[in-house]
């Protein structure tokens, strides 16, 4: 009464690439927004006159 699955019909031959590209593009995103925070971050610790344009005083 079991049925057995054929793994064969269920690989589709387009399925592995596109997760390659969504992992390209996850990955790649998530480095480009750690180091925009880096920056980002950077700048308001180290230069006086963005911090007091994000904050509306000086350091």
């Amino acid at each position: 009464m079991s049925k057995s699955l054929d793994l064969k019909d269920t690989n589709i031959p387009g399925q592995n690439h596109q997760s390659k590209v969504q992992l390209f593009l996850m990955s790649g995103s998530l480095i480009g927004i750690n180091l925009g925070l880096m920056v980002f971050v950077g700048m308001y610790w180290l230069h006086p006159s963005f911090h007091a344009f994000l904050a509306g005083k000086p350091l």
